[in-house]
């Protein structure tokens, strides 16, 4: 089976970014990482500013999770698309735009936690003669995910991992802004370097 990851080019800025505005409750809580997940809900929507960007898209990149609009969740549903779920979200633009066509969208799938040793690890020259490490390729054991086409790894790496199905469904909303990689391109700069 193919897998990818599902984020956004973060040197892409023409297209909104979302930010958490409700953050008190949400860091208050300590949730963050829960309502990511879809694990714990807020009350009321999600308040999202949007600190830069030009133009909307129907998937808007949050640092957190994907802000997706109404067009996209139906799409989703009509495809059957597993592993997800929508908050209601307030996009606050300026003084005077409000949107609320977007919803905040959670990872409800899982899968077991990412076998960093598994990637390849590589050097990269940041500047002449300084060098980072990076890895090469996202690995997990099959056998720990739970067949959802959106999911997440359960140790706090916060990738969005997706089926080839997922893939077809996303490129069908007519996003810009999202960047589906295949797990096996997936460079990364964290993890830990053993």
């Amino acid at each position: 089976m193919k897998f990818y990851v599902f984020d956004f080019d973060v040197n892409k800025k023409k297209y909104f970014w979302t930010s958490l505005q409700n953050t008190e409750e949400i860091r208050g809580k300590n949730n963050l990482h829960l309502i990511t997940r879809g694990v714990v809900n807020l009350n009321s929507p999600i308040n999202l500013k949007i600190p830069f960007g030009k133009e909307f898209d129907p998937i808007l990149t949050n640092f957190y999770m994907p802000t997706i609009h109404k067009s996209v969740v139906e799409l989703f549903e009509k495809f059957g698309l597993t592993g997800w779920k929508v908050s209601p979200a307030i996009l606050h633009l300026s003084k005077k735009l409000i949107n609320e066509d977007y919803f905040a969208m959670s990872i409800t799938g899982k899968v077991g936690p990412i076998q960093w040793e598994k990637s390849q690890l590589l050097k990269r020259e940041t500047q002449p003669g300084m060098f980072s490490p990076y890895r090469l390729g996202l690995f997990f054991d099959e056998s720990t995910w739970d067949g959802s086409d959106f999911f997440m790894s359960t140790d706090t790496t916060g990738l969005i991992i997706i089926t080839e199905k997922a893939k077809e469904v996303i490129l069908k909303s007519g996003t810009k802004n999202a960047r589906i990689t295949p797990i096996s391109e997936v460079e990364l700069g964290g993890g830990p370097i053993k």
